[in-house]
C-alpha cells in the first residue's frame, strides 16, 4: 500500500498546480465525498427510528416529504461531486502533462487511470474507516466486530493487491509474449485477482452477518441499531468491493508509469514548490546558456528565454518595461541579461545570477563557431531574422577569423561579472557544465537540493 501513500502524498501537493478558486472547489468536492457516508448514516437511522416502531405517533407523510427532499438534494451533490472530481483530476493530469509530457511519454492515459483509482481507493479506505469507528457508538461489541473484520478485510485485499502488482510487472515484462497475448494475460489476471478479493471480502461480510444474527437472536442488540448495522454492513462490503476492484485497475495502471514516475513526481513538486528568488543567466552564448535553461526548466522554473521585445525595450533604455516584463517568472536567460546584470541587481538584490563558462577558451570559441555555422544555415532557409543584440557586442565581427578578438570579449565579459560580483557574496553562481561536480555545484548555489531523480543534460551544441 506504500504505492498508495506515495500518489496520494504527491496529489496532495499537486493542488497548488490549480488556481484558487479550482482548488478549494476540489477540496470541498473531495471532503463531501469523503463525509457522505456519515449523512447516509443519519439519514438512514431516521429512517430505522421511523420503521421500527419507536414512532407510533409520527405523522408519516411529515416525515417522508422533508426526508425525501433531503435524499433528492444528496443525491444531487453526489452526482454534480463525481462530475466535478472527474474534471479536476482531468485539470491536474493535464497541467502535469503540460509540465513535462517528455517524462511521461505515451503513458499519460495510464497516469490517469492511476489518479483517479488512488482517489476511489483512498475515498473507499476512509468510508470503511469512518463507519467502523462510528458503529462503535451505536453498540460497543458489534462495532468492535465490524471495525476487526474490516481491519482483516483490508489486509486481504492489500496483499491481493501486492500479489496482483507482482504478477502485471512479470507478464508486462515477458518479452516472450506477443503484444496481444499480453494484453489478455493482463487483463485475466487482474479480473481474477479482482474476483478472489471480492470473494474474500463476502466471506468476511457473512461471518459479520452470522454475528449480528447471534448478537440479535440472544437479545444482545435493540432492533432500531439491527437496523443500522445491516445498513452499515451493506455499505462497508459495498466500499471494500470498491476498493478491491480499484486497487486491481491501479496494479495494471502502475507497472506502465513505475519506471517514469519518480522522475515526474520530483519534476512537478519542484514545479509547484514557490521559489524564493529570481535566477538571471549573465553568461555568453557557447557558454552552457541553453543547458542552464533546460535545467531550469526541469527543476520547475517558470522560464523566460530570449524575446525580440526585450531587445527593442532595452535599445530604448525602457527599464522599467523589462522589469515589468519579467515579473511573472522565475528565470531568464539570452540578451539582454549579460549586458544589464548592474541594474538588474539593484531591483533584485536577492536574485542569483548564474555565469556560465566553458572548460577552456578554446572550447567556448568552437561553440561560437558552430553557433555562427548554424546561424548561416537558418538565414539561407530563411528562418533566422537577425542577431542583433550578438551584432551589436561583437561589433559585427564574423567568428571565423576573428579567434582573438572573441576570446578577447569572452574573457573580459567574464572578468568584469566576477568583479561586480566580488563583494556581493552569494548572488553569483560560476559554473562550467563541463565540470563533473557541475550539477552538484549549480543545485547549491541556486539554493536548491539536488534532485534525486532528475539528472543534468547538456546541450550538444554546447
Amino acid at each position: 500500500m506504500l504505492i498508495l501513500l506515495k500518489v496520494f502524498a504527491f496529489l496532495v501537493k499537486t493542488l497548488v498546480l490549480l488556481n484558487g478558486r479550482s482548488r478549494w472547489a476540489f477540496v470541498f468536492v473531495m471532503l463531501f465525498a469523503i463525509l457522505l457516508p456519515l449523512l447516509d448514516l443519519i439519514f438512514f437511522k431516521i429512517l430505522a427510528s421511523v420503521f421500527s416502531g419507536t414512532g407510533e405517533d409520527v405523522d408519516y407523510v411529515k416525515v417522508a416529504i422533508p426526508l425525501l427532499t433531503v435524499l433528492f438534494f444528496v443525491t444531487g451533490l453526489k452526482y454534480l461531486a463525481k462530475v466535478r472530481k472527474v474534471i479536476y483530476v482531468n485539470r491536474i493530469v493535464e497541467i502535469i502533462h503540460d509540465i513535462d509530457s517528455g517524462a511521461i511519454g505515451g503513458g499519460i492515459n495510464w497516469l490517469r487511470v492511476v489518479v483517479f483509482e488512488v482517489l476511489n481507493s483512498a475515498t473507499s479506505i476512509l468510508h470503511v474507516g469512518m463507519l467502523s469507528v462510528a458503529s462503535i457508538y451505536i453498540n460497543p461489541m458489534m462495532g468492535g466486530v465490524l471495525l476487526v473484520l474490516s481491519l482483516i478485510s483490508f489486509c486481504v485485499i492489500s496483499a491481493f493487491f501486492k500479489m496482483e502488482t507482482v504478477n502485471q510487472r512479470r507478464i508486462k515484462r515477458d518479452v516472450t509474449l506477443k503484444a496481444y497475448k499480453r494484453a489478455e494475460l493482463l487483463v485475466e489476471s487482474r479480473t481474477k485477482s479482482a474476483e478472489m478479493a471480492s470473494v474474500a471480502v463476502n466471506g468476511v461480510v457473512l461471518l459479520f452477518f452470522l454475528a449480528l444474527l447471534y448478537v440479535y437472536s440472544v437479545s444482545g442488540i435493540e432492533p432500531v441499531d439491527a437496523l443500522i448495522f445491516l445498513f452499515l454492513t451493506r455499505f462497508v462490503s459495498s466500499n471494500l468491493g470498491g476498493l478491491a476492484s480499484s486497487l486491481m485497475r491501479l496494479s495494471r495502471a502502475w507497472v506502465n508509469v513505475e519506471d517514469k514516475y519518480d522522475a515526474l513526481e520530483e519534476r512537478v513538486i519542484s514545479y509547484a514548490r514557490p521559489k524564493k528568488n529570481k535566477i538571471f543567466s549573465v553568461g555568453l552564448q557557447g557558454s552552457g546558456t541553453v543547458t542552464l535553461r533546460s535545467s531550469l526548466v526541469m527543476l520547475g522554473y517558470n522560464h523566460l528565454k530570449y524575446r525580440v521585445q526585450m531587445a527593442s525595450l532595452y535599445y530604448k533604455g525602457d527599464m522599467a518595461k523589462i522589469f515589468q516584463g519579467i515579473e511573472g517568472y522565475d528565470s531568464c536567460d539570452g540578451w539582454p541579461w549579460p549586458l544589464i546584470y548592474p541594474e538588474i541587481y539593484k531591483k533584485y538584490p536577492d536574485a542569483k545570477f548564474v555565469l556560465t563558462t566553458r572548460g577552456s577558451e578554446d572550447d567556448w570559441y568552437r561553440s561560437m563557431l558552430a553557433l555562427e555555422n548554424l546561424v548561416s544555415r537558418e538565414r539561407m532557409r530563411g528562418k533566422w531574422k537577425g542577431q542583433g543584440f550578438s551584432a551589436e557586442f561583437y561589433e559585427n565581427k564574423s567568428v571565423e577569423g576573428n579567434r582573438e578578438y572573441y576570446i578577447d570579449k569572452y574573457r573580459a565579459h567574464n572578468n568584469a561579472v566576477r568583479s561586480f560580483f566580488e563583494d556581493k557574496p552569494g548572488s553569483l553562481v560560476d559554473i562550467s557544465w563541463d565540470d563533473a561536480s557541475a550539477w552538484a555545484d549549480f543545485c547549491g548555489g541556486i539554493g536548491i537540493a539536488e534532485p534525486k531523480h532528475l539528472q543534468l543534460k547538456v546541450s550538444k551544441n554546447e
